[in-house]
Parts: structure tokens; sequence; C-alpha cells
């Protein structure tokens, strides 16, 4: 967005130089009172997930059905929007949920979800393999690789893998 208004602000009698918190800062202020588009789109996403989540709606169930796969993709337990986008973020692909959790980890913005829409394990003590990879220190690339390995043979969890002996 910052090329546009590069290319804009001349066009509107403003240097093209003038910084962000110029361009964005209210004209009462002494600024241009341009709006802030990722902001805006984290409200707009935010205020539709809240009238939409836990009900009975078509879209509901969509959100629903699209967050369960997001999770499934990404590979962990829990609330994988509380978790580090910069750390996991390379295990999903290009979705509404990795757009919301990119802008609710840049703004620290926190969205918590009731346990009933998280996946949870199986077992006692189970544990994800994803989870399990990023305790043993895997991360960056490797993590990413172990991810679709994981994907392939279509497994989740520890439990999905091990027999109930725990060793195999």
């Amino acid at each position: 967005m910052g090329s546009i208004y590069f290319q804009a602000l001349p066009q509107l009698g403003f240097n093209q130089h003038i910084t962000k918190e110029f361009r964005t800062l209210p004209s009462e202020y002494q600024g241009i009172g341009l709006r802030q588009w990722s902001i805006e789109k984290l409200g707009r996403d935010l205020a539709m997930l809240l009238r939409h989540w836990g009900s009975d709606s078509t879209l509901a169930r969509s959100f629903q059905a699209l967050y369960e796969a997001f999770q499934m993709e990404v590979g962990v337990n829990g609330n994988v929007l509380s978790r580090s986008y910069s750390e996991l973020s390379h295990l999903a692909t290009h979705s509404w949920f990795k757009i919301l959790w990119q802008y609710s980890s840049s703004y620290d913005v926190k969205i918590l979800f009731h346990d009933r829409f998280h996946i949870q394990p199986t077992r006692e003590r189970d544990i994800s393999i994803i989870d399990w990879f990023i305790q043993h220190g895997f991360s960056g690339d490797s993590l990413g690789t172990l991810n679709r390995v994981q994907k392939y043979y279509k497994v989740h969890s520890l439990a999905d893998i091990l027999c109930a002996d725990g060793r195999t």
C-alpha cells in the first residue's frame, strides 16, 4: 500500500516522502488522515468473526470448518492464533485465518476461542507431532519439511504413530 501512497500523494498536493505516522495522523493533529488499511481489515474481520462465530448460521459453520482445516494444516493443538506467527506462519498456506493471524500478531491483538473449537488430543498426555518437534528444537525449514511429511502421512498426534506402549 505504501507504493500506492508514494505515487498518489504528489497528485494530492503532499510530499511523497512523508512518513507513515503523518500520513495516518488525523487532520486535526496536522496529519493527512489517510487510513491504515491493515487496521481497517483487522477490525472488519474481527467484527465479522464476533458476529457469526458460535452461531448456527452457514457462515459460522464455514468459519469453524475453515478454522479446523487451518489448525490441521499448521499441525498444532490448541489456539493457533495465540501462537507465534513469526515461528509458525510458514506452516500455513495463504488463507483468511492466516491473514487474521498475521494482523493480530503484528498489532498484538489476542484472539481466543473456547476450547471446544480447538482440536484436542485423543488420549491423555498426547501432543501433536509438530508440538513435539518444536519441543525438541526443530524450527524454520526443517519444521516445514516435517510438517509436509506429517500431512502426507495424514497423522496429527503422537497417538497416531505410536503403539499403546508409547515406543513404536
